[in-house]
């Protein structure tokens, strides 16, 4: 390996290695940029045991670099997610896919000493180009959801310069039989230091939170179309507010709130933008801004959990009578799945044991979490599925 080849590859490397702590640092107060770390730390692993060095000169560094080096694919696939979604969160399906790919390139590289066989080879190239595949779809699929305008032409930048580098890739490792020529290798290093300078240099010009425009406020007390339960103490209702926004359709906004507090359009299972925005009349654009810019949402799915939930949490402690999956439907949930998921992630406990309540703990979630109070009384008739 030539000195300009140490050289390029010590430069790319160190800035991947500065860009992750960039992002660890700014992902004390944004926790999706904690995973985008976990990308150029691995791309940086890549320098070193991509290197064409003498036998052993990693030495007991050569195992976990490698480790963290192949797992890049599942760190790409944890870091679209990321990204993209407000409230994700890695669980076991995101441990499970990291230990698999993990294992498959762990074979490829180590076990067959560096000249695996030819399904092994394939399962490796495979199980790349499914996280690369599986990145993009998840990528686009939120698309629709997401009401941030910047973030959804980031969306679609996102995926063209991903699908434009793996074709390039792809086309060149067939072209050359998987043997590149040191030229194009400088080249692809060259790229991502490139890549690695213009993505820190963008981050330290921004503000330490990377979404600092948004702050909870106390809203103005609204008059409400159901009282909370007994059980669940009065607190300041809190909303997210954006500073310096721009001039909301306020008018638009209103038909909004009433949509959802009088109409519970909510309740429609699989309810989207283009839905509410034909319930309304009104453009999607025009609802997806309106939702953002008047009412604090980044994502139309979280819009709709906050009404959902909200309504859900009042029924499980007054309407303890009916199965939870009868709240589950009449709220707008399709399946019991993704209502408890949701009622997780909100409460940070089950349906069951929230209806166990009550507990203080969760009563104060329950109304910082909720913009307006939703009513209902032990007497009032279930809607919808409620007789099931």
């Amino acid at each position: 390996m030539s000195s300009f080849d140490i050289v390029l590859r010590s430069m790319a490397g160190m800035q991947l290695l500065f860009l992750a702590w960039l992002l660890l640092v700014r992902g004390r107060r944004e926790p999706a940029l904690s995973y985008a770390a976990l990308l150029p730390a691995g791309l940086a692993a890549f320098m070193l045991t991509s290197a064409p060095l003498p036998a052993g000169t990693l030495g007991a560094a050569a195992l976990p670099l490698t480790l963290v080096c192949v797992a890049n694919p599942a760190w790409f696939w944890i870091f679209g997610k990321a990204w993209f979604d407000d409230d994700f969160r890695p669980g076991a399906r995101e441990l499970a896919a990291v230990v698999a790919m993990i294992g498959v390139g762990l074979a490829h590289e180590v076990g067959a000493a560096g000249a695996p066989s030819a399904p092994l080879d394939a399962a490796f190239k495979g199980a790349i180009l499914l996280f690369t595949g599986a990145t993009l779809i998840n990528v686009a699929r939120g698309r629709r959801a997401d009401l941030d305008e910047r973030r959804r032409r980031a969306r679609i930048g996102f995926v063209a310069a991903v699908f434009v580098y793996a074709l390039v890739a792809v086309a060149l490792q067939v072209a050359y039989a998987g043997r590149l020529p040191a030229e194009l290798v400088r080249a692809n290093v060259a790229l991502l230091l490139a890549c690695a300078l213009l993505l820190s240099a963008w981050l330290a010009s921004r503000p330490a939170h990377m979404h600092a425009d948004i702050e909870r406020e106390p809203a103005i007390p609204q008059a409400s179309t159901v009282a909370a339960p007994a059980e669940l103490p009065a607190q300041p209702a809190a909303t997210p507010l954006l500073r310096d926004r721009p001039a909301a359709d306020e008018a638009l906004v209103a038909r909004i709130r009433a949509a959802m507090e009088s109409d519970r359009i909510y309740r429609r299972e699989a309810l989207t933008v283009a839905g509410l925005a034909q319930a309304l009349g009104s453009q999607e654009y025009r609802v997806r801004r309106a939702i953002n810019q008047g009412l604090g949402y980044r994502n139309f799915n979280d819009f709709l959990h906050h009404y959902r939930l909200e309504e859900a949490s009042v029924r499980l402690r007054t309407q303890r009578h009916l199965p939870i999956l009868t709240i589950a439907l009449d709220v707008g949930f399709g399946s019991i799945g993704p209502f408890n998921r949701a009622f997780r992630t909100r409460f940070a406990c089950t349906p069951s044991q929230y209806r166990a309540g009550p507990d203080p703990a969760r009563a104060t979630s329950a109304a910082v979490h909720s913009h307006d109070p939703v009513t209902l009384h032990d007497d009032a008739p279930a809607p919808g599925l409620a007789a099931v």
